[in-house]
């Protein structure tokens, strides 16, 4: 029984392989960073929708709250 190691067949792939995995792996790492940057803005505007909301229904003359 042969015993599989990621990083051995990482390095017995042809250049052109590894190339791709690096390159797909870099992608990945780049789209997780959009996600959660995204995903720190979007509830960012949340609180500060609720925020909004809060004064706006508090009875607030608008002129005061604008």
């Amino acid at each position: 029984m042969t015993d599989m190691n990621i990083l051995d067949l990482f390095l017995k792939a042809s250049f052109l392989v590894q190339l791709i995995m690096l390159i797909l792996i870099g992608f990945s790492i780049a789209s997780w960073a959009i996600i959660i940057q995204r995903s720190k803005i979007l509830n960012s505007a949340t609180r500060e929708t609720e925020a909004f909301e809060d004064r706006f229904w508090s009875g607030i003359e608008l002129l005061r709250l604008y």
